[in-house]
């Protein structure tokens, strides 16, 4: 792959490329790929060692090919081709739409080198195109069809999920009778189970429920439905008597009195999840291609409300109703009556201009939240909706709840019709002031953190140096304690608000000659002028008490809290990065013991690296006079009390540095090659000591060890670690490793591939200390586990916080239906093991029970 060097005008102009959220390629005037940004690799799943490989006709979708290339060859001759809309294919078969601007570089000579192509991905906003046209030409076909198909969008943001299954049945009322049919119904397929079973119904008067009787039918029954269903096919039998007598379909049918059937699948990216039918009972039915097509796009709406509806259960466990999901979205979303006034709104859109989520009747018209110099062009756009069956999109300028400028792409989408004449709209609206202006926005992404913007390391330094500041002054380092497990429990949506409310807090209690940055993550940094020392002491407690507001104001369910770290510091950039190093320093030191103000760098906190380096030189040592010591922790089952397994715990007694903590000597033997060394001597330990350990524990016991993530990553650990099982005769599903939670923000695929592979070789799989850092409920389900260790944190808390009480129980509950064990680490107290004992399938570890012990072997 050519050297960026070689094409962009500047190493700073490069970094933007290459952190652009836009697809940047280039390309020579042979068609080849010479140089792909991140954001192309992240989107169509080449890696740049493959991009280097490949023509640019190897990604163009065969219906575009010859599109592309007339544009390709209008650049290389110097041709303006202004915006230009392609369609890429991804590695994985996908379609990815982008539009964008494509230009030349030329040579002294004036002979083009290659083009330079930078592309928006506007997939998601194309398929709401094409799905708003599909459902535009059937509105069409029919009038009564459009306004039920309008009703049903309606009810997904309406509905009360608290009469969901009345409801459900009702919408299948008004399909049925629609289409004259007697059954109307929902099954579901457990491929687990390899059964299928009706899970809604609505029958005509006079014909008899079925839904009691169609329960668990297995698969094997109907494989042509399933293959069917599978493809995304419908199933028509027009008459069931003409089926063979001995047909197992027929054999379900008939008893039921079917005469006539249709079923179609329920898909959602290729996965079956189960199908949707009508069947006449009275009289033979023969359906139409319109209802086939109808029956598709009902399938698709049931499926999307069932979906919701198991979100809406899992997550929230409240009476939110539909419109929280909506409010998850960044894009603006609205729905206008024909005098364009608001029926509803999402949150991002009462963020953007400061309205009342709940009020949207009173919020006025659309056309006031539109420049004035815009307002004929919009009345222009009006007259286009009805000219054309696919209108340009909309951009106008408005004013955002802060007073600045913001430009937005509106797409309009009609959704209900009377008498000819529209009476709703579906508006979806893209912030686009980014890309009208962009030199803006480049210095943004060059000096400011886009999420927050406050400044970002860069724009710290250049404001710091800038001679602003001359004298010496004070720098701060802090962040947000406990904001991954933050983020674990309430997602990254929750996270990005609370990292807002912080820059907000900020910029409210800050001067403005304070400089203030977010460096990553939750990590904050300022340098306050000593002018200003009088209030820095009470950053944090006043940064507290707005955050604190704010979350009340907003119905966030949080509480927060900052650790801090300071140092003197003088603008120059000879001795910033050493200041930084020493304010990082100072933060963990705050963190470590655990400290609510800001606590100032010292001289001694650099004991904590040499410390690291005195175990490092004490290993060798440790491990030839056998200082390492083996002890094991019983696991106790809820329900019967009886012992499940051990974890094998490592302890160290060093002659040169005394006792070790095994939170020590991992964390600094998990960075080095010695890990490898040591977990060695681990397996072969504990593998040993397992005949003893069913002596004295019973048979059948589980054997839990920790694993690294360095030497879980290692090159032929699979197979390394199932010999060494075999060797010690030890069978399948007894030994669990338990890794960390944070072992998958390296690769999730690979890590689950590595997974996978173990589960494979007859190793159980326990996710360790879950809650504590990175991992969320949702993952849950995507990782290759058989067990979750709920971390002690949790468990220390759930009696005395009503959240954490609920964190259990909600995990214990998706763990349930996961089909994983959760195991409740820190169980020390009797009230926790009241709590907890009669849930079933779930394990419990803890002093209450036992403390670690050596096997003591007679």
């Amino acid at each position: 792959m050519m050297n960026p060097e070689n094409m962009i005008d500047s190493e700073l102009y490069q970094e933007f490329v290459e952190q652009s959220s836009d697809l940047i390629q280039c390309v020579n005037r042979e068609g080849e790929l010479i140089y792909v940004n991140q954001a192309w690799v992240d989107t169509l799943g080449y890696s740049k060692r493959e991009a280097d490989r490949m023509k640019v006709d190897n990604i163009f979708h065969p219906d575009e090919k010859n599109h592309c290339r007339r544009i390709f060859k209008k650049v290389i001759a110097g041709l303006s081709v202004g915006k230009v809309d392609v369609v890429f294919v991804s590695k994985g078969g996908e379609n990815v739409y982008l539009e964008g601007v494509i230009n030349s570089k030329w040579d002294d000579s004036g002979n083009p080198l290659f083009t330079r192509g930078s592309f928006r991905n506007v997939t998601e906003r194309k398929l709401l195109e094409e799905k708003a046209e599909a459902f535009r030409n059937e509105l069409i076909e029919s009038n009564e069809l459009h306004r039920l198909l309008a009703d049903v969008i309606a009810s997904i943001v309406e509905w009360d999920f608290s009469h969901f299954d009345d409801k459900i049945n009702e919408a299948l009322k008004d399909f049925g009778r629609f289409f004259s049919v007697d059954r109307a119904y929902i099954f579901s397929y457990d491929f687990n189970l390899q059964t299928t079973s009706n899970t809604y119904e609505w029958c005509e008067q006079g014909i008899e429920p079925q839904i009691h009787m169609l329960q668990h039918i297995p698969l094997e029954d109907i494989p042509e439905w399933v293959n069917a269903h599978k493809n995304g096919k419908e199933v028509l039998i027009e008459n069931v008597l003409d089926l063979n007598e001995d047909d197992k379909v027929r054999q379900i049918l008939e008893p039921q009195g079917v005469k006539s059937i249709l079923t179609v699948p329920m898909l959602k990216q290729g996965v079956c999840y189960g199908f949707v039918g009508f069947e006449s009972v009275v009289d033979s039915h023969s359906f139409s291609e319109v209802e086939k097509k109808f029956l598709f796009q009902l399938g698709n709406i049931l499926l999307h409300l069932l979906e919701r509806k198991d979100m809406y259960d899992r997550l929230t466990q409240t009476n939110h109703e539909l419109q929280m999901i909506m409010d998850t979205q960044s894009d603006l979303v609205c729905r206008l009556k024909s005098d364009f006034s608001f029926s509803f709104y999402n949150r991002a859109f009462a963020q953007m201009f400061n309205l009342n989520e709940q009020s949207p009747s009173d919020s006025g018209t659309f056309m006031d939240y539109i420049a004035p110099e815009h307002l004929e062009r919009f009345a222009q756009y009006q007259l286009k909706l009805f000219e054309s069956d696919a209108p340009k999109p909309l951009k106008v300028r408005s004013t955002n709840a802060e007073g600045f400028d913001v430009w937005i792409e509106w797409h309009f989408y009609i959704i209900s019709m009377v008498d000819e004449r529209t009476s709703e709209y579906i508006c979806v609206g893209y912030d686009i002031t980014d890309k009208e202006q962009l030199e803006s926005r480049l210095n943004f992404l060059a000096y400011f953190d886009q999420l927050t913007g406050l400044y970002n390391r860069h724009g710290f330094e250049k404001a710091l140096f800038s001679g602003q500041h001359k004298s010496e002054g004070l720098l701060m380092m802090f962040d947000i304690k406990e904001f991954r497990l933050i983020n674990s429990i309430y997602g990254s949506v929750y996270g990005d608000r609370i990292l807002k409310e912080v820059a907000i807090s900020l910029n409210a209690i800050l001067d403005s000659d304070a400089i203030r940055a977010r460096l990553a993550a939750d990590e904050f940094i300022i340098f306050v002028p000593y002018g200003q020392l009088a209030y820095a002491n009470e950053l944090l407690k006043k940064m507290n008490k707005m955050m604190q507001r704010a979350f009340e104001r907003q119905q966030i369910p949080l509480t927060i809290d900052f650790s801090g770290g300071t140092v003197k510091c003088l603008p120059s950039s000879t001795t910033f990065d050493s200041d930084l190093q020493k304010a990082g320093i100072a933060l963990k030191a705050a963190k470590d013991s655990d400290q609510h103000d800001l606590l100032k760098f010292e001289p001694w906190m650099f004991e904590n690296i040499v410390r690291v380096n005195q175990i490092r030189e004490a290993f060798e040592d440790g491990l030839m006079n056998d200082e390492f010591k083996m002890v094991y922790q019983p696991q106790v089952s809820a329900v019967s009390q009886h012992i499940t397994g051990v974890e094998a715990l490592a302890r160290w007694n060093s002659e040169s540095i005394g006792v070790v903590s095994p939170d020590e000597f991992i964390a600094v033997f998990g960075k080095t090659d010695a890990i490898e060394r040591f977990s060695q001597w681990t397996f072969d330990q504990v593998f040993s000591d397992y005949i003893s350990l069913e002596k004295k524990y019973g048979d059948n016991i589980s054997l839990a060890i920790n694993v690294s993530p360095r030497i879980l990553f290692k090159k032929g650990f699979c197979e390394w670690l199932r010999r060494k099982r075999e060797d010690y005769g030890i069978g399948d599903h007894v030994v669990v490793l338990e890794i960390s939670e944070d072992l998958f923000l390296k690769d999730f695929e690979q890590v689950n591939e590595i997974l996978r592979q173990l589960r494979k070789h007859g190793f159980d799989i326990a996710l360790d200390d879950f809650g504590s850092g990175y991992a969320s409920l949702r993952h849950l389900q995507e990782m290759e586990i058989d067990k979750v260790k709920v971390d002690k944190s949790i468990t220390s808390q759930m009696l005395k916080e009503t959240k954490h009480q609920s964190l259990l129980q909600s995990i214990i509950r998706i763990a349930e239906a996961f089909r994983i064990t959760p195991v409740i680490e820190g169980v020390e107290e009797y009230d926790q093991y009241a709590f907890l004992k009669d849930m079933p399938n779930v394990i419990m570890q803890g002093y209450f029970f036992y403390r670690p012990d050596a096997l003591h072997i007679d």
